[in-house]
């Protein structure tokens, strides 16, 4: 018999429509799921994992043949399964691991339609789903490959197993979502640490303690056997990493992975910035825009708050809290609370006395849309993205047809103002998604991108790559080796020597340095990106053929 919270799914399933809604909203992330610039902190995945997949080491994450003590190794692996699946490409790909986070996405937005369907009503499901692939928060994080979306969606399921196992009508229920909260909470420690599991545990621990729940918390939570499935998930890979950094004699505990982050509070500046105040507003745009009529109403007539509304306040107000005290402050700290702020934004949207927009604004809206519509395809046009624009095309007539119906059959009974913001919401995924990946301030971070790839092609089996005066990035993945980074000349001249008749040497430095370099060192100039917009930042790549005789290295450091 399979676990209730399992069998519960079929929930989100009611209408198969709103299934097929929902996947097609979030196939308007997929867009540049290959193509957009790389980040630097995505390379580090994508080039760990390519190392762990090299070297078939699994436990101990490696980024440019050094240790990265830095991140657990879940989204390493989820990156490397999928790479697996692959059945084209054999080395990880960007998609790889950008795909993790387009379907750590699709799995929050299923989440929320079905707690926001059990707390609140279909209606507010679906609204707060919708909204939450809408938020700049998630346009800007989803298709990254970085551990923070899969973080997050860990931690929701995580939360969204404990609200089943509060309203539980059977032990039998209670016990096996329980237990999943708690497996939810372990692999998201794997994916990045325990710090929002264990936020959620302490803020659903505080409500329970609160209220009327207090007799059941323990019944709800299960922490000794939860405990138990935790520590089974995390300690094993814990204890073999401590194992082979024993055996390495490595010393971490100044890493990442030793808490080292958690050393440090807040200072009294961060403090009075309220970063966790006005972040989560930011991180829900264009959607908070909502709270300016919606605060006075608030105010004024003091709604009753729900036990629901109450349980998401205190898992929000905890994770506020702790996290403003803490010393490091980051807008993705919050990706874990955007479900629980859809909820809440999409169930008060109830309280807005507005009668909807009148036939003049519908049509001022529609012309905006429109125009809004013109400017992607435009962009994408632009840009050569053909297939993009005819993915766009044939999902927003998709979307359009089932929402039409959605509209007329579930929102039939709602205000107008909702039918007409899920509307709205729905349009804002395809024209934020557009705009962001092809937005013109693109274009020079990808011609850096492609000189580093085209680096990466050219260099054979036995070359070596260095970088001089110029970040390594994302050199390492696009090489596949190991990137050493020069800024003192006599190194550089004493690693072109060593090298120089075993090993071809190349180099990638900034274009306004080539004319110095050349005249220290020989040269063949192989290539350098374009970037007009800012011309400091072009790239040359260039093969050392040896120093220049009679010149006394400079020392730059």
């Amino acid at each position: 018999m399979p676990p209730p919270f399992f069998a519960g799914m079929s929930l989100w399933f009611q209408s198969r429509r709103v299934f097929v809604l929902l996947v097609a909203l979030w196939g308007f992330t997929l867009a540049g799921i290959q193509s957009f610039p790389l980040e630097t902190h995505e390379a580090f995945v994508l080039a760990t994992a390519q190392e762990m997949k090299t070297g078939g080491d699994w436990i101990l994450p490696r980024f440019n043949d050094e240790l990265r003590l830095n991140k657990p190794p879940l989204n390493y692996w989820a990156t490397l399964l999928v790479a697996a699946a692959d059945p084209v490409r054999a080395d990880i790909q960007i998609y790889h691991g950008r795909l993790v986070s387009l379907l750590a996405v699709l799995m929050m937005v299923l989440l929320t339609v079905r707690t926001g369907r059990k707390l609140y009503g279909r209606e507010t499901g679906i609204l707060a789903a919708v909204f939450i692939m809408g938020t700049g928060g998630m346009l800007s994080l989803s298709n990254n490959a970085k551990p923070d979306t899969l973080y997050a969606a860990l931690c929701t399921l995580q939360l969204a197993a404990w609200i089943d196992a509060w309203q539980a009508a059977t032990p039998s229920r209670q016990r096996w979502s329980a237990w999943l909260g708690w497996a939810a909470a372990g692999l998201a420690t794997l994916t990045k640490g325990p710090q929002v599991p264990a936020v959620f545990l302490l803020g659903m621990a505080a409500f329970l303690a609160a209220g009327p729940d207090r007799r059941r918390a323990l019944a709800v939570l299960r922490p000794l056997s939860g405990a138990a499935l935790f520590c089974t998930l995390v300690l094993p890979w814990w204890l073999l990493l401590q194992q082979r950094l024993r055996a390495l004699g490595v010393d971490f505990s100044d890493s990442q992975l030793s808490g080292s982050l958690l050393h440090n509070l807040a200072s009294w500046r961060e403090l009075l910035s309220v970063y966790y105040l006005w972040m989560p507003l930011a991180q829900m745009l264009p959607f908070s825009l909502l709270l300016v009529p919606l605060l006075p109403r608030l105010v004024k007539s003091r709604p009753p708050m729900s036990p629901a509304t109450r349980l998401l306040a205190y898992v929000s107000i905890t994770l506020l809290v702790l996290f403003t005290l803490g010393g490091h402050y980051r807008k993705h700290y919050l990706l874990p609370l955007l479900p629980v702020f859809a909820l809440l934004l999409a169930d008060s949207v109830r309280l807005i006395r507005f009668p909807g927009f009148n036939a003049a604004w519908v049509k001022l809206l529609v012309v905006a849309g429109a125009a809004g519509a013109l400017g992607c395809a435009g962009l994408m046009l632009w840009q050569g993205e053909y297939a993009a624009l005819a993915l766009f095309a044939g999902l927003s007539l998709l979307t359009a047809r089932l929402l039409s119906r959605e509209l007329a059959d579930t929102f039939g009974g709602q205000p107008l103002f909702a039918r007409q913001l899920l509307v709205m919401a729905a349009a804002v995924i395809p024209l934020g998604t557009g705009f962001y990946t092809y937005a013109p301030a693109q274009r020079w971070p990808a011609t850096e991108q492609e000189l580093k790839k085209f680096a990466g092609e050219q260099l054979s089996g036995n070359d070596r790559l260095v970088c001089w005066k110029t970040s390594v990035n994302i050199l390492p993945y696009f090489a596949r080796r190991p990137v050493q980074a020069f800024t003192d000349e006599a190194k550089l001249r004493r690693y072109v020597a060593d090298n120089q008749n075993r090993h071809p040497v190349f180099a990638v430095l900034p274009a306004h340095e080539l004319p110095a370099f050349g005249e220290r060192f020989e040269i063949r100039h192989v290539r350098t990106s374009d970037n007009r917009r800012n011309p400091k930042n072009s790239l040359s790549l260039v093969e050392i053929l040896g120093s220049r005789e009679g010149l006394p290295a400079q020392k730059t450091d």
